[in-house]
């Protein structure tokens, strides 16, 4: 077990679901970074060693979709709105 405690980038452009999203994750014992934009996330992920981003992607899909992405190896999930808390729990889970 890794002692290492795991941080997300959280990229929300609706601050509430930003807020309760971010939450659902600390509770779950992650770091949080949460911004409400995809430049803030840029700036942000410089600064920061991450190790997942979920954002928002619906303006670049023609469904409203959240993207998981494990920063390490690339590898992404997809996850269609709405969606319940452990879907999103358990794609992350499948990342790391």
């Amino acid at each position: 077990m890794s002692l290492h405690r795991k941080s997300v980038l959280l990229i929300e452009p609706y601050p509430p679901l930003l807020e309760s999203l971010a939450e659902l994750l600390r509770l779950e014992g992650f770091e949080v970074f949460g911004v409400c934009s995809e430049e803030a996330g840029r700036a942000l992920q410089s600064a920061h060693a991450v190790d997942l981003v979920i954002a928002d992607r619906s303006e670049l899909a023609t469904e409203d979709t959240f993207e998981i992405l494990r920063i390490r190896n690339g590898t992404r999930i997809a996850l269609r709105k709405p969606f319940c808390a452990d879907e999103l729990l358990g794609a992350i889970d499948r990342l790391l």
